[in-house]
């Protein structure tokens, strides 16, 4: 989800087969956001059947340096 666009629960993405939704907020200048990316892949990984991550940004970066983190 980047800067400046709007989300409701009813816009995600989830088939019948999704269990769970992670909403994880996060900076680019964080440096515990920074180390929880292998482990949040990791997890997506582990769970794809039941689990969605989704990332919510709440920097200030242009979306070109957003999408190069």
């Amino acid at each position: 989800i980047l800067p400046g666009e709007d989300i409701r629960m009813k816009d995600l993405e989830f088939d019948q087969n999704d269990k769970i939704i992670l909403l994880n907020f996060f900076q680019t200048t964080c440096p515990p956001c920074i180390a929880e990316i292998p482990h949040l892949i990791n997890i997506q990984n582990k769970y794809k059947n039941t689990l969605k991550i989704y990332g919510v940004y709440v920097g200030r970066n242009s979306i070109d340096e957003l999408k190069n983190f």
